[in-house]
């Protein structure tokens, strides 16, 4: 018993010595930079232009799924041109089945900030505004 208690007490003293002797960490020369107000300016700038790019895909990706759940036939559907309109329009095209069975043929729809897709309709007064507004020359 005698010797395990030896062997613990020398093992501990090996570790406290090695800690203590330890040499202290030096960097060398240049290796710790402090970045200069430019530096970080334009770093400011780059991740304000990837959350801007990061807001603007989770837009479209939400515009394609809330309009192809509107669909009479969702799996059906297929996106032509989708882009972004002026503010935080999201504007495009989509064909999908109708409820005979046919392609509809080549649909506008409009998905205005925070509110619900509007589809292409000769009757829809307030969806050509709001093609024209924010989709038109863009």
């Amino acid at each position: 018993m005698s010797k395990i208690l030896i062997a613990c007490v020398a093992f501990a003293a090996l570790i406290i010595v090695a800690t203590v002797t330890r040499p202290a960490l030096v960097l060398p020369a240049g290796a710790y930079n402090v970045p200069t107000k430019d530096q970080m300016e334009i770093n400011r700038k780059a991740y304000a232009l990837a959350a801007q790019q990061q807001e603007a895909e989770w837009q479209l990706a939400t515009t394609r799924t809330l309009v192809t759940a509107m669909l009479r036939e969702p799996a059906s559907g297929k996106f032509g041109v989708v882009f972004h309109g002026r503010g935080k329009a999201v504007c495009g095209t989509i064909n999908a089945r109708n409820g005979f069975g046919g392609m509809t043929g080549q649909k506008a729809f409009v998905r205005l900030s925070g509110k619900m897709p509007m589809f292409e309709d000769a009757w829809n007064e307030s969806f050509v505004n709001a093609w024209n507004r924010h989709c038109a020359n863009v």
